[in-house]
């Protein structure tokens, strides 16, 4: 992996299609914290994202932490 891209993602289903086009860029790691409880968060499951994360209700930097942890970019 060349770069690894991380999102902190809330409640905003309507950009997940979008958000996931990084997966289109060749080297391209996507990393996702899922940080809402709206059932359409699930369509996550359905990109090609290299890690997803359902942390609900932890504070914005330990979830970069976690995932900056597992990236490999």
């Amino acid at each position: 992996m060349l770069l690894s891209v991380i999102v902190q993602y809330f409640n905003m289903s309507s950009n997940i299609r979008i958000l996931a086009r990084w997966k289109q860029c060749d080297g391209v790691e996507l990393l996702v914290n899922v940080d809402s409880r709206n059932g359409a968060d699930l369509d996550w499951l359905n990109t090609t994202a290299d890690t997803i994360l359902f942390s609900r209700n932890i504070h914005e930097i330990r979830a970069y932490n976690k995932l900056a942890r597992v990236a490999s970019g």
